[in-house]
């Protein structure tokens, strides 16, 4: 999409058609380390705990997230009921926001 058009839609915040109004947000990307699945960073610079191993939705080893059949367990926060890569999570939450600030700012 022609960067023009992106920026007024973004800045209108959404799209209406006949039968209805889409928000429109902008996409950002947040760094993910898959060493110890932090944010912020990337596996060749991390230092934290190797966590390769463990399942991306219950943190637990032994098996991989599309195998899983315990509760989500955010491995950043830890609290059950999200992962650490969805919204629900306030810290993931709180990344994003940041992001976007710093974005529409570097924008002007």
């Amino acid at each position: 999409m022609d960067k023009i058009p992106a920026k007024h839609l973004i800045q209108k915040g959404r799209i209406v058609t006949t039968w209805s109004i889409w928000p429109v947000k902008e996409r950002v990307s947040i760094l993910r380390c898959f060493n110890c699945l932090e944010f912020g960073h990337r596996a060749e610079r991390c230092t934290g705990a190797d966590r390769r191993g463990e399942c991306r939705n219950c943190g637990q080893a032994g098996h991989q997230r599309k195998d899983c059949k315990n509760t989500s367990f955010c491995t950043t926060c830890k609290t059950a009921g999200h992962r650490a890569d969805q919204i629900r999570c306030p810290g993931f939450r709180k990344l994003v926001n940041q992001a976007r600030i710093s974005s529409l700012v570097s924008r002007g």
